[in-house]
């Protein structure tokens, strides 16, 4: 679903009007307009105000999709049950698939595509669709979660980077 088609259901589905979405993002109401016409296109940081003032992550993950260097970013799964408890049991699943897929590769002393065989490159796709899947699945059981629960998620995304960016990067191996 677009960002604009997200942001005008989640906003008559909150009874808010166009006018208070545009205050939100300190835009102008003929701007929200004009998004939800199609015909201009919010910038991050006003997009970043309004999904946290509405405590959307739908509209964050609608926005990001529209981007065209995403990679990452998976559809909003809004054919999904969003009990937190269906939520969880089913990135559960998605985790054990994965888990099955990553194991069943047969890659030692394998670094390059001339030495893996197409059995081998089945299992690595297979392995990279299930780990996209359990992406999905990730994404919408931290939303539908936070949202339920009333926990941030932009601050526990947030306290997540910083941690991955200690751990895993350059910059935050020299800073420790």
């Amino acid at each position: 679903m677009s960002f604009r088609t997200t942001l005008r259901e989640v906003r008559l589905e909150r009874g808010v009007t166009q006018g208070a979405v545009a205050r939100m993002g300190y835009v102008s109401e003929p701007m929200i307009q004009a998004v939800e016409a199609g015909r201009k296109r919010l910038t991050p940081d006003v997009l970043g105000r309004i999904a946290r003032s509405l405590r959307c992550p739908e509209l964050a993950v609608a926005y990001c999709r529209e981007c065209p260097a995403n990679l990452f970013i998976p559809p909003w799964l809004n054919r999904v049950d969003q009990h937190p408890l269906t939520v969880l049991s089913a990135t559960v699943e998605e985790a054990q698939e994965a888990l099955s897929a990553i194991e069943a590769l047969h890659l030692r002393n394998k670094l390059a595509a001339a030495d893996i065989s197409p059995d081998d490159r089945r299992r690595l796709e297979r392995a990279i669709d299930q780990t996209l899947d359990l992406r999905a699945a990730c994404i919408m059981t931290a939303a539908v979660t936070c949202r339920r629960f009333g926990l941030d998620l932009w601050a526990l995304v947030g306290r997540n980077d910083e941690k991955v960016r200690s751990r895993y990067t350059k910059e935050g191996r020299e800073a420790a």
